[in-house]
């Protein structure tokens, strides 16, 4: 029973991801810039197509990774994939302490004044040496520490070949990721998409099979491939783009000059590191209270909206961080040139994100109906609380960004890694304390309000950072389209309440679809 209902999900899911790409394809098809190059409206747009499209198309292939997974491995084989995959992400992100995001903003900040200079081919050099350092040391970390691994994971020690093997799969994935990096503070945004296409692509191709022969043994053995195919083809075409570029990694600099920035790049990245470590531990603690108070049922509810309501705008956060920081990072130094950029992301992101999330508030009832179980129907409210927090939340990304183009580490630690996280703690568990399972996604909204607004009075007064008259007459209507769709599901009953949620659902689209051909200057080919 269980399976046929993980793989409707699954494919449910498959058809979504599908479908989001076709409608990315259909944007790059149908719809041109009028505008030319110069236009910043255009090249934000641009880049959340790429990004948007790519991470559409990354989501169907893990989807369907994990269709082939369910199908030959059955759901014990999934679940053990499930425990590997998450075991790699939470040690990668551990080990890489933070290089990747460094390397991206050092590149972005100087790669139009020093690309000649020597400057970028040092960083480049450097990132690598710094990467390899850190995978080396978790491969040994991973390969001394597999059966401990193993015991702690699965309760036996049959896994701990396959955490011995996780370490390289680790390794792999961080160098990858540094290449990643080194593309995205070039710019190289093409290419950079290609990459991610292929190297997913491919990867399943060869993993699927193996799946099939050796069965729930090939687990790790597939992470190992596919995690080698990115490398090899990030490796090659980031390499090909600093050929093209005239940049030479290293070039003639000795091993200490290269070592010296490495130690920089460390020096940023650890910050990052620990500001999302204190963030999964505040994560951590929080389910652990919630627990206590409540029941692993309200967890269970709390844990599959937040997952939920995550996903729905994965594809608006991946594009501000591949596009949207190194772009900001560039021209951070320019005052009128890095706000205007700000403006105008924070624009695009809203119209956006406003419709995304009005659409989840009114759907939230058949999205838990098919992708969970009926069992989950407690959930329905939580999403659709948490969805109108995800709007909010896109709203304090681009200006959380500011501060690490700025390059201040300690004051992102203290907002990102200590005040947030207070501000989460407190306002989850005493929403919960007040209002019970609905609380935990009032308490969202509660969150997201504050960090919005700590995140503009630090800019405001630190940076000196405005909205501009048009962000400043869009935003009150579409946080009211937003506030409509929650009082049209909780307020108002029957067909009324119905005829309402599409009313809303509808304006919002057409506000948000006319603003936009009004940025960007679009005509529709006929």
């Amino acid at each position: 029973m269980l399976l046929p209902v993980c793989m409707s999900a699954i494919l449910f899911s498959f058809n979504i991801g599908l479908s989001l790409f076709a409608i990315f394809v259909f944007i790059n098809k149908f719809l041109v810039l009028a505008g030319n190059e110069s236009n910043s409206y255009s090249n934000i747009f641009r880049g959340m197509k790429i990004f948007g499209g790519v991470q559409a198309f990354q989501m169907a292939v893990s989807l369907l990774r994990g269709k082939f997974v369910a199908m030959f491995l059955g759901p014990a084989g999934m679940g053990v994939s499930s425990l590997f995959a998450s075991s790699a992400s939470a040690i990668q992100q551990l080990a890489s302490l933070g290089v990747p995001l460094a390397t991206a903003r050092e590149v972005a900040l100087k790669y139009d004044e020093e690309k000649k200079s020597g400057h970028i081919a040092m960083v480049a050099a450097a990132s690598r040496l710094a990467t390899f350092i850190t995978g080396a040391l978790a491969t040994l970390c991973c390969l001394a520490a597999s059966r401990f691994l193993s015991l702690l994971t699965f309760g036996s020690d049959e896994q701990a070949f396959g955490f011995a093997i996780l370490g390289a799969v680790v390794w792999l994935q961080m160098a990858g990721a540094n290449e990643i990096a080194l593309m995205q503070g070039m710019r190289e945004l093409k290419r950079l998409g290609r990459s991610s296409v292929t190297g997913a692509a491919v990867g399943l191709c060869l993993a699927v099979p193996m799946y099939y022969l050796w069965g729930t043994a090939s687990i790790v053995l597939a992470m190992l491939v596919m995690a080698a195919v990115m490398f090899v083809i990030c490796r090659y075409n980031c390499g090909r783009a600093l050929r093209l570029a005239g940049i030479q990694p290293g070039g003639n600099a000795k091993l200490g000059e290269i070592w010296n920035v490495s130690k920089s790049l460390l020096g940023f990245g650890v910050i990052i590191t620990l500001a999302g470590t204190i963030t999964q531990m505040c994560i951590y603690f929080t389910n652990v209270i919630i627990k206590s108070i409540g029941t692993i049922d309200e967890l269970g509810y709390y844990s599959a909206a937040m997952s939920i309501s995550n996903q729905c705008v994965t594809m608006i956060f991946t594009a501000m961080a591949m596009d949207y920081f190194p772009r900001l990072t560039a021209c951070i130094g320019r005052r009128a040139e890095w706000l205007v950029t700000v403006r105008r992301q924070a624009e695009l992101v809203a119209l956006v994100a406003a419709p995304i999330a009005v659409s989840v508030v009114i759907a939230a009832p058949f999205v838990v109906d098919v992708l969970l179980t009926e069992t989950f129907a407690p959930a329905i409210s939580l999403l659709q609380w948490m969805a109108a927090g995800v709007f909010l939340r896109s709203l304090s990304y681009p200006l959380g960004y500011v501060i690490l183009a700025k390059g201040n580490k300690m004051l992102y630690l203290c907002l990102e890694g200590i005040l947030c996280n207070i501000v989460f703690v407190a306002a989850t568990c005493g929403a919960y304390w007040l209002w019970g399972k609905d609380g935990l996604g009032i308490a969202s909204i509660i969150i997201y309000g504050a960090d919005m607004l700590v995140y503009y009075c630090i800019n405001r007064f630190v940076y000196g950072f405005s909205y501009g008259t048009g962000c400043m007459r869009k935003l009150p209507v579409l946080c009211g389209f937003v506030t409509m769709s929650l009082i049209s599901v909780f307020l108002i009953k029957g067909q009324a309440g119905i005829i309402v949620c599409w009313l809303v659902f509808a304006a919002v689209c057409a506000y948000g679809l006319w603003h936009l051909r009004k940025m960007l200057k679009m005509k529709i080919i006929k």
